[in-house]
């Protein structure tokens, strides 16, 4: 037989006796392993209850009875041998404990039923398992047992009650080493919180003087915020105030945008007028360009002289070219000069009432050098003309050549007139343009802004010999005054950039 270790369980079972209605009870199962005076081992199963002292009720089932038992109730292969029946006894009891109320699986339970009495008058209990079947309750074990003796009984009590003392005065052992080991930790517990107690009461004092500390600068913290509150509402005022005023230099702005807006409206119609114009006159200037040169081929023919003179206008209408071009040259450097003046007025705006004395000194000397230039251009004219005179004279000797010159020196004049004015129209747009785009540019602030005149010393220069030559308007160029942010002045000012000289007057 197998080594079996003692088994006992508490299970409930359901008890029937003949005085009493079946009522379910609380039942200590315990299976022992006894030797018998022969060498052999008994198994004994013993039922006993809490609540009942002389509920004692024993089974003893010996290896020679197992084989009768097992036949009788058809126990399967599992019980076969006498060595499992332990385990298998103890596995089906404790499966009875188990088996939960509401489950699936089929339920096992212990029903003991009371016996009536032998002839000895000893009482005898018998104990069945059972299972539920979809059919029927089928009995898995049936086993009978019997009643104890009174000295059986006894026996059985003094040795519960042996084992009672016997746990009692373990448990008071227990008890006493709990209690020495709880009042060693509540004197450590003691120790640890009188140390507690000073660490607190030194960190109660620390901590009032931080909150005396805090409370001070708390108080200087918010007379340091009511100084800053102030001065958030005096910047806000501040704020509001320049908002207000950049409202108002905005509408401005957008009023002068909406006048600049029309002024190149007008502007655009004025220029398609004068090409229109131009491109008539050229037509004209074409025309006449075909009879002149008839003529100079009739001259030619005629005197010598005629052709020298005629070279010679020749050579000035270069001139004349030259000088234009030189103008344009001039007007494009100006333009860069603005620019660049636009760019330094940006950057070093601090540091340029030096500079700009010296650069209106540049400016005053281009002026006059522009005036002699001028002169030159004008005496140019007057030499020019005067080889018109002669070319006059020696047009005399025909009078139909006299007549068609004479036509064609009026229509020059009325050309050169026409052109004068639209000339000085134009100029006079270009000014009052510039001056409207000065206004929308300048930066907002409290600085005035100062206008200066186109120079006077200023004209547009006509062509020499081609009527129809294109005059171009004054230039207007932003100059940077350290009295006023922005200056206008005409294409005689440049501050910075080179002066451009006028070409050598070739002599006549």
């Amino acid at each position: 037989m197998p080594p079996f270790n003692q088994f006992k369980i508490a299970v409930s079972a359901l008890l029937s006796r003949s005085s009493e209605q079946r009522r379910e009870v609380r039942i200590d199962v315990a299976v022992v392993i006894e030797p018998t005076s022969s060498g052999q081992k008994d198994v004994v199963v013993r039922l006993t209850r809490e609540d009942d002292a002389q509920f004692l009720y024993a089974a003893r089932i010996s290896e020679d009875n197992y084989g009768s038992l097992r036949k009788e109730q058809g126990l399967g292969q599992h019980w076969h041998e006498f060595s499992n029946f332990p385990a298998m006894f103890s596995g089906l009891i404790e499966k009875c404990a188990s088996t939960p109320e509401k489950s699936d699986q089929p339920k096992r339970w212990m029903q003991l039923t009371e016996l009536p009495k032998e002839l000895n008058g000893q009482s005898s209990l018998k104990m069945e398992i059972l299972q539920t079947t979809e059919v029927k309750p089928v009995i898995l074990l049936a086993l009978s047992f019997v009643a104890a003796t009174d000295a059986q009984i006894k026996d059985y009590l003094t040795s519960k009650l042996t084992n009672l003392k016997q746990k009692l005065s373990l448990l008071d052992k227990d008890k006493k080493l709990q209690l020495t080991a709880a009042k060693e930790t509540i004197e450590h517990l003691n120790e640890k919180l009188k140390t507690q107690e000073v660490d607190s009461n030194e960190r109660i004092s620390a901590l009032q003087k931080e909150k005396e500390t805090a409370l001070t600068k708390v108080g200087e913290l918010e007379r340091e915020r009511e100084l800053l509150e102030r001065e958030v509402n005096e910047k806000c005022s501040e704020c509001d105030d320049l908002q207000y005023e950049k409202e108002q230099y905005l509408k401005e702005i957008d009023e002068l945008k909406s006048c600049l807006l029309a002024e190149k409206e007008l502007n655009r119609r004025l220029q398609e007028e004068l090409d229109v114009e131009r491109s008539k006159e050229e037509e004209s200037a074409a025309r006449l360009g075909d009879e002149l040169d008839g003529l100079k081929v009739e001259l030619r023919k005629k005197n010598l002289l005629c052709i020298n003179q005629q070279r010679e206008i020749s050579r000035l209408i270069q001139l004349e070219k030259d000088l234009k071009h030189d103008l344009k040259l001039q007007e494009g450097e100006t333009q860069k000069g603005v620019e660049i003046i636009q760019k330094m007025m940006r950057r070093e705006r601090a540091a340029k009432s030096e500079k700009i004395r010296a650069e209106n000194d540049q400016v005053s000397l281009r002026d006059e050098k522009l005036k002699s230039m001028e002169g030159e251009y004008e005496a140019v004219k007057a030499d020019l003309a005067l080889v018109r005179a002669d070319l006059e004279k020696l047009q005399s000797e025909n009078k139909q050549l006299i007549e068609k010159c004479t036509v064609l020196s009026t229509e020059k004049e009325d050309l050169s007139a026409s052109l004068r004015a639209k000339n000085k129209a134009l100029a006079d747009l270009y000014h009052s343009s510039r001056q409207a785009t000065a206004l929308a540019i300048s930066p907002l602030g409290p600085y005035p802004i100062a206008v200066h005149n186109v120079s006077p010393s200023y004209r547009p220069v006509l062509g020499l010999h081609n009527p129809t030559a294109a005059t171009s308007p004054p230039t207007m160029l932003l100059h940077h005054d350290p009295v006023s942010p922005i200056s206008l002045r005409g294409t005689s000012t440049t501050p910075s950039g080179p002066i451009i000289r006028p070409p050598n007057r070739p002599n006549v």
